[in-house]
């Protein structure tokens, strides 16, 4: 004869021979495959039994997430909701982010390989003295301004705005 079919849920049970002093016990399946825990009152293994469920209810039987990281996730998705943002959107915005980062160099770095350009430019008379000054003084501004930042990650808009401070 089959066995009937089970809830995913769990429910409390009153055992008919005690296990201890443990007298209750919840019993369900979320996973397929069948949880027991023990409770010495009935209050506890009903509190135990809601908790479970209400997580099952939360977050489906499919997840692997330790309860630390649903607490974190849930914090984070409350963060999120001003936004009217995602989780999934916030940790792609965050990766594409991180990579612009790893893939960028610091604009000093940059500057620094500008003004070796410019000097043979310079040497191989592609370019005027003036030229290579008036770029040497605006690389030394830019490299003061933004210095270790990532040029990947720096805006237009940031860039215009510098721009338009200058004399």
């Amino acid at each position: 004869m089959p066995r009937p079919p089970s809830s995913k849920s769990f429910r409390v049970f009153k055992l008919s021979s005690p296990n201890g002093k443990r007298e209750w016990k919840i019993e369900g399946r979320p996973t397929g495959k069948r949880e027991r825990y023990y409770f010495v009152t009935e209050k506890e293994a009903k509190n135990a039994a809601r908790n479970l469920n209400d997580q099952i209810a939360a977050f489906g039987t499919k997840t692997s997430l330790t309860d630390s990281q649903r607490v974190m996730a849930a914090e984070c998705l409350e963060m999120l909701r001003p936004y009217a943002k995602s989780l999934y959107e916030a940790v792609h915005f965050y990766r594409d982010h991180l990579h612009r980062q790893a893939s960028s160099i610091a604009v000093i770095d940059l500057c620094e390989r500008i003004k070796a350009e410019f000097e043979r430019r310079l040497g191989a008379g592609e370019i005027s003295v003036r030229h290579s000054t008036s770029m040497k003084e605006t690389l030394k501004k830019l490299a003061a301004r933004f210095g270790d930042r990532h040029v990947k990650l720096l805006s237009g808009a940031e860039i215009k705005a510098w721009l338009a401070s200058e004399p």
